[in-house]
């Protein structure tokens, strides 16, 4: 199968564009996996006391911004699919998924998880494959005092199965793990998607009364939503005094109401009209990159993180011309094969424009944080 032409399992690590080593400073998120999975199903209320007892001293800001990004980054890494009805998270099952890869079969531990998970399946696996635990961390900003902070999340170590003999499937439901390794998940993923086209033949478009609230439009420009003084076509988020918000996409005279579930694929309907696309995309190193403004929606995500089994590497994207860093920050997503990276971009509608990292950019390390800056 094509999709599955990716790196050699030799160049897997290498490719892999992360912070090698989590930082002191890191807010751990470990823990929490282990309580989740013990417990199956946690609400979100939970979820934030549990990011507070395994990291004492972190403001509620961080902890309210530590807990978003948790229920997104553990979703699109397997681990659990959050309920937005109930508000609760729950756990998924234990099991190996495949990732892309040329020479040999290789996955990833998705799923509950334990302290001796992986130890146990090194074990029950013994010859027939070799187990590695590989570091995995992922970054957020918090706004506090009209000041974004940057914060190092440490994840839950990536468990890399590699196989020498494929008939591992008894002694993994023997510890009750399941792996198909006759399916690369990504790429399962990213075709049972819903796409851009056929969630706006599900909008119901009426005539447009905008509310008298504070109105904000996303700009095609700037990727972020400034302040809407009219109202022509584009995504608008409109905000009571009493904390309620609505949010429209206005095509023409007529306008959809969207539910807040549905802001990601929203992002991709306000900038069919641009003309630069904002994809890009290594082919020789299998680097698939997105504007951290404009996030994949929750199972695209996670067919291009299931990849790898890495968290995203977020870095700026620095003009070398104006040295502008604002509102240039790109996740970029490791060991996606072409057929991923095309679909993707396919799904919401949008180009992707080819780059070579090596030869277009120069990464820079500032003792802080990663910059990649254009060489022009």
């Amino acid at each position: 199968m094509e999709v599955v032409a990716g790196v050699t399992s030799t160049d897997f690590r290498n490719c892999m564009i992360r912070n090698a080593k989590p930082q002191e400073s890191a807010i751990d998120t470990v823990p929490i996996l282990y309580v989740v999975s013990a417990l199956g199903k946690v609400p979100n209320q939970k979820l934030s006391k549990l990011v507070a007892e395994s990291n004492p001293g972190l403001s509620r800001e961080h902890i309210l911004a530590a807990k978003k990004r948790l229920i997104g980054i553990f979703q699109a890494l397997g681990h659990w699919e959050p309920d937005y009805r109930s508000r609760a998270v729950y756990c998924c099952r234990p099991s190996i998924v495949r990732i892309p890869s040329c020479d040999k079969i290789m996955g990833v531990l998705v799923g509950a998880r334990f302290r001796d998970t992986a130890m146990l399946i090194a074990r029950y696996l013994g010859k027939k494959a070799e187990v590695e635990q590989l570091p995995n961390q992922s970054i957020m900003f918090t706004k506090t005092n009209n000041k974004f902070e940057k914060s190092i999340i440490c994840l839950p170590e990536t468990v890399v199965i590699t196989l020498k003999d494929n008939r591992v499937s008894e002694a993994l439901a023997s510890i009750g793990i399941k792996w198909r390794i006759d399916e690369i998940a990504s790429w399962k993923l990213v075709q049972f998607s819903v796409s851009l086209a056929e969630i706006e033949d599900r909008l119901e478009f009426s005539s447009f009364t905008p509310p008298n609230w504070e109105a904000k439009r996303f700009s095609i420009g700037s990727l972020r939503f400034i302040n809407a003084n009219t109202f022509e076509e584009g995504l608008y988020i409109f905000k009571s005094r009493s904390n309620k918000i609505k949010i429209f996409y206005k095509k023409g005279n007529e306008a959809a109401e969207i539910g807040i579930a549905y802001l990601t694929w929203g992002r991709y309907f306000a900038i069919r009209k641009r003309k630069e696309p904002i994809l890009m995309y290594d082919r020789n190193l299998g680097v698939f990159a997105v504007p951290s403004a404009m996030p994949l929606p929750p199972l695209l995500e996670k067919a291009a993180v299931l990849c790898s089994g890495f968290a995203p590497h977020i870095a700026y994207v620095e003009s070398s011309e104006t040295g502008d860093q604002f509102g240039c920050s790109y996740s970029f997503y490791s060991n996606v094969p072409p057929p991923i990276a095309e679909k993707i971009a396919e799904k919401l509608s949008q180009g992707i424009k080819n780059i070579d990292l090596k030869k277009e950019f120069e990464v820079s390390l500032d003792g802080r944080s990663h910059r990649i800056v254009r060489r022009d």
